[in-house]
């Protein structure tokens, strides 16, 4: 008698650190930090990008691809600017394609260019209204300034869809941030992936992710970063020969992390996030009407791959610009995405 009391004061004391662990958990999404209001220098708010800059990254040559409309009743866009434009003019590109894509919400989106033979592939996650997400590529016309549609990647093991990263023209990472349901977000369950597309199949690369969000690669191609939102954490995977993932650095930063831009001198991570995740939430049920939620970048310092320093180079209460998901950096300037609104152009005159 004596044993089973035992037992089950164990199995009680489990179950108690267990519920205990999720509370804190559910606490930590939903408390509200202070904001307090900063950016790098002057800022300016561009236009032509009214269903959201959800996505975006920079070339070397300071043009940036944008993704638009992942929740947004307009159709999906992917659209153009380029950095030494005194005019800051976004515009929209035309897609040339044998589908159907009016039906488009584009979300995560990454580029590659060929230096060797010239051109330029760029690949963006498609949400479909019947509910099938799609990985679609296409090749870049320099001189009509069109994007080719070349090919659809789809496969059974395609959920919830986020983020995705080039490594080379046909080929990339891409996260799954559900493997289900969202029920997996409140009972907290690590059934995220991150997946590998060779080129011809699909497999899993690595996995037990609480809603895997940004993912990008390092200059020299060794290390993959995935940011888990609701954990707050940025993970450093080791690319393996067959192109598995092993987990090498989980670093917290206590902010909702999104997108990963990665400055292709330096290594650092330019980081979109969200201080309150919980106010996000609401924001995006609201589909952004009425709503506010306060943005946030980070610069996250790197040492042969591994993440070092954070710094906090903008917040914002949401009034600048709401729910930033996504900042890149050319020389000494700066555009932050939004999941729902036109993306903000700042000036760096500071950054450490």
């Amino acid at each position: 008698m004596a044993a089973v009391k035992f037992v089950l004061s164990i199995i009680a004391t489990v179950v108690f650190a267990v519920v205990m662990k999720k509370l804190a958990t559910v606490w930590d999404v939903f408390r509200s930090p202070v904001i307090a209001v900063h950016a790098p220098g002057p800022c300016i708010r561009l236009e032509g990008a009214e269903g959201g800059s959800e996505d975006l990254t920079a070339l070397p040559d300071g043009r940036v691809f944008i993704s638009s409309g992942v929740i947004s009743s307009e159709k999906g866009k992917i659209l153009l600017m380029d950095f030494l434009d005194p005019t800051h003019k976004i515009k929209e590109l035309q897609l040339q394609s044998d589908q159907n894509m009016s039906d488009a919400h584009y979300h995560g989106l990454s580029v590659w260019q060929d230096n060797e033979k010239g051109g330029l592939t760029l690949a963006v996650i498609m949400h479909r209204s019947s509910g099938e997400d799609t990985v679609e590529m296409f090749k870049f016309d320099e001189k009509k300034q069109i994007l080719i549609h070349s090919k659809t990647v789809r496969d059974p093991l395609f959920y919830e869809l986020n983020d995705l990263v080039l490594v080379s023209e046909n080929q990339f990472y891409v996260t799954c941030s559900l493997k289900w349901s969202l029920l997996e977000l409140f009972l907290h369950l690590r059934f995220g992936e991150v997946l590998f597309y060779d080129g011809s199949r699909v497999r899993v690369a690595a996995g037990g992710h609480i809603f895997a969000n940004g993912i990008n690669i390092s200059p020299d191609h060794r290390h993959v970063y995935v940011a888990e939102l609701l954990e707050k954490d940025i993970l450093v995977y080791e690319r393996q020969g067959d192109n598995s993932l092993v987990l090498k650095q989980t670093k917290y930063v206590d902010s909702g992390v999104d997108n990963i831009e990665v400055d292709p001198k330096s290594g650092d991570l330019w980081v979109g996030a969200h201080p309150r995740i919980g106010t996000l939430i609401y924001f995006m049920h609201r589909e952004g009407q009425g709503a506010s939620s306060p943005s946030q970048v980070l610069k996250i310092k790197t040492e042969k791959g591994m993440l070092r320093d954070v710094i906090e180079v903008f917040l914002d209460d949401g009034v600048e610009i709401p729910a930033s998901s996504v900042a890149t950096v050319f020389k000494n300037r700066m555009v932050i995405g939004s999941v729902t609104s036109n993306p903000l152009l700042c000036d760096i005159k500071y950054s450490k």
